[in-house]
């Protein structure tokens, strides 16, 4: 393995015509990155902001399955994404690992039969290979719930989980590769470019966001793994696709943990069939998320107060113990890229939407634009 200087990759990302160039260096480039440089491409990757600064800092960490997906039985996702968390959890020893949460059913809600029967059917659709759900009446965390709102005891599943954080999986599969013709360049931007039939090769013009210095790249082609800036980064180069995104913000708070918080709460909201977490990080605890349709990327950058009383709602008539604003140690804010098609009106609940990978082959040019996703896809991509 070699080390080289940010200058000197700089002047190797000019040197060398690569075979692929990516744009975006979240979990979608960060993944595709690793794989290539695997099989011995010469592989550039940039992102304008720093590595993994986007929506892969800001999950809950989870790798699951298609859970969510069976409420509108989509059993292709299902079934893609259980696969998939499994490959995570056998290859990634170390960095994925398996992981117990538990589903506490609204009082009001669903039987807890008929849920315990979902929760079978998803087991199976995994082809068994995550321990078998139960039904537990009496539990350790019994303690921190609100017992007036969840009386039905918890359905205890296996899933998957990070062992450390997102962006630092993320970065995990940058920094496995440092050999000639392994480029990775954070904090530069694609200011422009074209693509030479003759040449049978992209130009690209970047800029060092921290120099300002100008430089040109080549590759055979380009994959566009720029998440929520996917749809700007193919308009700025006049790539037409079928799909777009539509965004949603999803917030986070965090909480000091609660003695005896180890295993992930997944609490029932009997909204819109929507949930509820309250999962231990280290010393806190984070409930969310919020799920908001944005117009744009910008609108869900930052947490609004709607967004902290929201929360705090929803601890409150879930925990047994209150929580007030200044209990709140740290709010993490992500913006989820959703495929849609390209004539897509924002008119359904972003939840209904789904979270599945799309990768489109531009019809004249080696270019390829990558759509939607989450850690758990990874390992399909």
């Amino acid at each position: 393995m070699n080390s080289r200087s940010r200058e000197e990759l700089r002047e190797e990302s000019s040197d060398i015509r690569f075979d692929v160039a990516i744009i975006g260096a979240g979990i979608n480039g960060a993944s595709l990155y690793h794989e290539l440089c695997g099989r011995g491409y010469r592989v550039l990757l940039l992102d304008k902001g720093d590595f993994a600064c986007g929506t892969s800092q800001a999950s809950a960490m989870m790798v699951w399955g298609g859970l969510l997906y069976l409420r509108n039985f989509d059993i292709k996702a299902v079934v893609e994404f259980s696969l998939s968390r499994d490959r995570m959890i056998e290859r990634l020893d170390g960095r994925v690992r398996k992981q117990s949460f538990r589903y506490i059913p609204d009082s009001k809600g669903r039987n807890r039969w008929m849920t315990l029967s979902a929760f079978y059917l998803y087991w199976i659709l995994s082809s068994l290979r995550r321990e078998q759900p139960s039904l537990q009446r009496s539990f350790p965390e019994s303690n921190l719930i609100n017992l007036a709102e969840h009386n039905l005891g918890g359905i205890l599943f296996e899933e998957g989980m990070l062992n450390s954080s997102d962006c630092r999986f993320v970065l995990d599969w940058i920094t496995k590769h440092s050999s000639e013709g392994q480029v990775a360049l954070n904090h530069t931007s694609v200011e422009d470019g074209a693509f030479s039939k003759q040449d049978k090769c992209w130009r690209l013009d970047l800029r060092d966001q921290l120099t300002g210095e100008e430089s040109h790249a080549r590759a055979a082609c380009v994959v566009n793994c720029a998440g929520v800036w996917a749809d700007r980064v193919n308009g700025q180069f006049g790539i037409e696709s079928p799909y777009k995104h539509a965004f949603s913000k999803g917030v986070f708070a965090g909480i000091k943990k609660a003695t005896g918080h180890e295993v992930p709460l997944i609490f029932e909201l009997g909204e819109l069939d929507d949930t509820y977490l309250c999962l231990p990080w280290g010393p806190v605890s984070l409930l969310g998320p919020t799920e908001t349709a944005v117009d744009t990327p910008e609108e869900g950058f930052a947490p609004e107060k709607e967004d902290v009383e929201y929360l705090l709602h929803h601890a409150n008539r879930r925990l047994s113990t209150p929580v007030e604003s200044s209990d709140i140690t740290m709010l993490r804010t992500g913006i989820r890229p959703l495929v849609v098609e390209r004539d897509y009106e924002a008119d359904v609940y972003p939840l209904d939407l789904s979270r599945r990978f799309q990768l489109v082959a531009d019809e004249a040019k080696p270019w390829f634009s990558t759509y939607g996703g989450k850690i758990t896809g990874c390992a399909l991509f």
